[in-house]
């Protein structure tokens, strides 16, 4: 006859088992679950083979040079060496910053690939400014499978790239930065100081980048994805759109009292040379000061104190009274 267990011994093995077979499910559950995608640099791109050929290979639905185009041509990957610079040294003094400019996270966020530790997948350089990832989105869960034939492109969007095939997505990304959002923006105090006024139209931006994609996009080689002759009026009007709402965006957030002037306690109109001539000129010619000086205090905001001190002092007829285009200087 077999040994028999028993009871006492027989009933702590059931359970035993009972929690491994329960516990099973579970685990295989989270190994399914698919990680969140990190950054890990631009230099992930840059094998001749994917990205980082010196030329368009013939043959394919892309150009396989875009990290070349990049890092030889696009000013996106010097807008870190900004910060380091004369410009970039003197606002942090003028602004006051806790930090040099290249290491404050107000201006690391639209001139670097800037993240948190926990979102890194690998170490890679701030100064190499605004890179693949920026507009891409993080790729290290879509980096390898995207390589492979006949990967869809929804598959990479589902794993944390951005799309920007589509053009509103791609638009929104651009502004961002170019635009401003209610965590990043450029405020008048930084105008003040130096920085150059923001605007944006997708199209001639995207021109002057220049493009590192074909147009039309190709679904294969040779092959045109989309109609070739619209395709510029179609970026130019989705743009225009998309930051017409962004602007909008802006204002209600502004009518909320969300405006940037409120996070500068103790500062007023007085405190910008600019806005002190237009006062004074507005004071002497005895006009209606308040409605000149509100509009004049926009203009010098949108422009910049440099460029609105001689366009308003040495223009005052058309900067003020007319708010007209103009730059020739009465001085």
């Amino acid at each position: 006859m077999g040994t028999q267990l028993k009871p006492g011994i027989m009933q702590p093995a059931l359970i035993l088992a009972a929690l491994c077979f329960c516990l099973l499910p579970a685990r295989s559950a989270s190994t399914d679950t698919p990680e969140q995608s990190k950054y890990i640099g631009p230099g992930s791109c840059a094998a001749t083979s994917c990205h980082g050929s010196v030329k368009p290979v013939a043959g394919s639905r892309i150009y396989q040079n875009e990290y070349s185009t990049w890092i030889l041509q696009d000013k996106h990957s010097r807008a870190y060496g900004a910060l380091t610079g004369e410009v970039g040294e003197r606002m942090a003094r003028i602004l006051k910053l806790e930090s040099k400019a290249e290491e404050a996270p107000k201006c690391l966020a639209c001139h670097a690939l800037y993240t948190t530790a926990e979102q890194r997948g690998r170490p890679f350089e701030l100064a190499e400014g605004v890179s693949c990832e920026n507009c891409h989105g993080p790729a290290s869960a879509w980096l390898g499978p995207h390589t492979t034939r006949d990967w869809p492109h929804e598959k990479s969007v589902a794993l944390g790239m951005h799309d920007t095939r589509n053009v509103i997505h791609r638009t929104e990304k651009c502004l961002e930065c170019h635009l401003g959002t209610k965590n990043k923006f450029v405020d008048h105090e930084m105008i003040a100081a130096g920085h150059p006024d923001l605007y944006f139209e997708l199209d001639s931006f995207s021109a002057v980048m220049p493009r590192h994609w074909k147009v039309p996009r190709e679904s294969a080689p040779g092959k045109p994805a989309e109609e070739a002759a619209w395709t510029g009026v179609r970026d130019w009007g989705t743009g225009q759109a998309i930051q017409l709402r962004g602007e909008m965006d802006r204002l209600v957030w502004r009518a909320r009292n969300e405006r940037l002037i409120r996070r500068m306690p103790g500062r007023n109109i007085r405190s910008f040379p600019a806005l002190r001539a237009t006062t004074r000129w507005v004071r002497r010619r005895k006009v209606g000061a308040r409605r000149m000086v509100t509009k004049a205090a926009a203009r010098v905001i949108r422009l910049g104190t440099r460029r609105a001190t001689r366009f308003s002092v040495c223009s005052p007829s058309k900067s003020i009274l007319g708010m007209g285009r103009s730059w020739t200087s009465t001085c």
